[in-house]
């Protein structure tokens, strides 16, 4: 380290006595105690925020090159991955010097010129921060740096980045401060997964130690999480909670109390870690400026409102998938099925036939567990974040959608095949996927905007890794009062719960009543073999696009009707069917293409997507 001023005194004096040095001479000059990495960061971190005690993240040496290396060889790739473009300063071959340490020195200079540094980094460092932080974006300019991404849209929007960076963390440490009590219930919980093994008789080793060792890493990083410094142990904390959740089916115990307590205290873990304020990841800039509402939009999708319906179909999902789930681990000796019987040498009524078939038990765990962890995640990430996340959580807000859609088609797929490919059905499981169906047009506007939001800000010259993980402001402005939604009158409450963004139409709903109806035609036309087949699937498949179709942004999706009333047409033909089931589904046919041309009532604005909504 050296100051500019004392090299141009070395300079000087050197010119001054060049006629009594010796002709060749090397004199080395800079700090003779040089502040290390460590001492650096922690100066510079309680400089810029004002803390003793700002953590520096210290990794091994072979995991900083190989993050060195990769930011190397993705720069070129991905050009905007990288610090809008720029190419990264730090190569793999520093790292393994990063901790050299050099004492330097410099009685020679002391001797032949009489010189010794004048300033030290230490002492200089608090000028330095403190016109950094008086006028940032000036700084990295001045400086010859590429200023982040966040000063200049800060500058743009008319705030000042240090301004703005405090008021984040003011608000993110207030928050922090209100909901520190949830790491403490997982400090706690913690403690509950070491002792659960004796106590409820965990037999199986597998599943004791991962207990156990899953407490013993929750109380460490729950701990760590009791600092608003390491929000990243957090996400850790939500990791073993799903961990937890995980563990019973998929080490297959046979200890019902075990799969029961550990689904409970791993929803909670994840819930207290990462459901409760403040979100944790997003930017300054994410966090303190830009709207709730999409540009163009007359709603926030990220709205409790919107979110609840989810919530409450997934919660329906969950208890119907750990119950069936419990039949398949052995827990209960039978399961409730009012209606549909199984095959007559079979004793299983049709529930316990179809979940004990051999579609069932071609998945290497038990499918309805797995449906029911699904769900469970499917509520969490449900209530993670802000009225604002589909622009502060973008990547949530897809993973949520995306865990949506894989059990939506697992549904589908299980009710198509029950009477075609097992022969009875399952009344929790028509429950279930009933639940699915209406999920899904609650789902996709909030995809949408997230997708509008990233094309957006990539086209604004943003990172668009960069914003699908941190997030960022957007067009418009926040709202002037913040109002809680939930305090309102309840009618008002329901009201926003049906009509936000998802509707049916009176024709989508008459194409819904054909479909439904197609499902029995075994008992209205006496229909067997493939005849029968064709029109479950058919009424399956008119059930799910109108699912889809109900959601306003996805209103187009209701021509997919026309290809399966044509099948409907068709299929009489090709297959054994009387004349009363051949004009029936002719006339259903007609009537399903006929049903989806009329787009219907649009009672909401969704900004760009407004032209493909036809």
């Amino acid at each position: 380290m050296l100051h500019r001023d004392d090299l141009l005194e070395a300079f000087r004096l050197a010119v001054e006595r060049r006629k009594e040095l010796p002709p060749e001479t090397e004199i080395l000059i800079g700090e003779p105690e040089a502040l290390g990495y460590d001492a650096l960061q922690d100066e510079i971190g309680y400089l810029v925020h004002g803390i003793d005690d700002w953590p520096t993240l210290r990794l091994p040496k072979s995991v900083a090159a190989l993050g060195a290396w990769a930011q190397e060889k993705l720069e070129p790739v991905v050009p905007d991955a990288i610090d809008q473009g720029e190419k990264p300063f730090i190569k793999p071959f520093m790292v393994r010097l990063a901790d050299d340490h050099y004492a330097l020195d410099i009685s020679r200079a002391e001797r032949l010129l009489g010189w010794r540094p004048r300033h030290r980094l230490k002492d200089e460092l608090p000028r330095m921060i403190a016109a950094l932080k008086r006028d940032p974006l000036g700084w990295y300019k001045k400086n010859g740096l590429r200023p982040p991404a966040e000063l200049e849209e800060a500058a743009a929007l008319g705030e000042h980045p240090e301004e703005l960076r405090q008021k984040s963390d003011e608000r993110y440490r207030r928050d922090y401060t209100e909901t520190r009590w949830a790491h403490f219930v997982n400090l706690m919980l913690g403690t509950w997964l070491i002792t659960q093994p004796p106590l409820i008789g965990v037999t199986e080793p597998a599943l004791r130690w991962t207990e156990i060792i899953s407490g013993v890493l929750l109380i460490v990083f729950a701990g760590l999480s009791l600092s608003w410094h390491a929000h990243w142990a957090r996400w850790a904390s939500a990791a073993i909670g799903a961990l937890v959740m995980a563990a019973p089916f998929v080490l297959w115990t046979e200890n019902a109390t075990a799969y029961l307590s550990d689904t409970l205290v791993g929803m909670l873990i994840f819930g207290f870690a990462v459901g409760t304020k403040p979100e944790t990841g997003p930017s300054h800039l994410a966090r303190v400026a830009g709207p709730e509402v999409p540009p163009g939009w007359t709603f926030n999708p990220s709205s409790w409102t919107q979110r609840i319906p989810i919530i409450a179909l997934a919660l329906i999902g969950l208890y119907v998938s750990r119950y069936l789930a419990a039949y398949q681990l052995g827990y209960v000796s039978d399961v409730w099925e009012p209606f549909f019987q199984g095959r007559p040498d079979d004793p299983q009524n049709g529930t316990e036939e179809i979940i004990t078939s051999h579609v069932s038990e071609a998945w290497p765990v038990s499918d309805a567990a797995l449906g029911g962890y699904t769900y469970a995640l499917e509520i969490l990430t449900g209530i993670v974040g802000s009225r604002a996340r589909w622009r502060t959580m973008p990547w949530l807000v897809l993973l949520f959608g995306l865990m949506i859609a894989p059990l939506g088609i697992v549904s589908i797929f299980f009710i198509i095949i029950q009477p075609i490919e097992i022969g009875t059905w399952s009344t929790l499981a028509l429950i279930g996927a009933a639940a699915m169906l209406i999920q899904i047009p609650y789902s996709l506007d909030e995809l949408v905007a997230v997708c509008q939001f990233l094309r957006r800000r990539v086209r604004a010259g943003k990172s668009f890794i960069r914003v699908l993980l941190f997030g960022d402001t957007d067009e418009g402005h926040p709202p002037k009062e913040k109002r809680d939604e939930l305090e309102r009158n309840p009618g008002e409450i329901v009201r926003d719960i049906f009509s936000g963004g998802v509707n049916l139409p009176w024709n989508l709903a008459a194409a819904a009543a054909i479909g439904f109806s197609l499902l029995f035609t075994r008992l209205t036309f006496d229909a067997d073999g493939t005849m029968a087949n064709a029109d479950h699937l058919a009424g399956s498949l008119i059930l799910t696009v109108v699912s889809i179709a109900a959601a306003e942004v996805a209103r187009a999706a209701r021509y997919l009707l026309i290809p399966v009333g044509l099948y409907l047409c068709v299929t009489p033909f090709a297959y054994d069917a009387s004349v009363e089931h051949l004009v029936a589904n002719v006339v259903a046919g007609i009537l399903i293409a006929a049903l989806s041309f009329r787009r219907g009532q649009v009672r909401s604005r969704y900004g760009a997507w407004d032209r493909l909504i036809v």
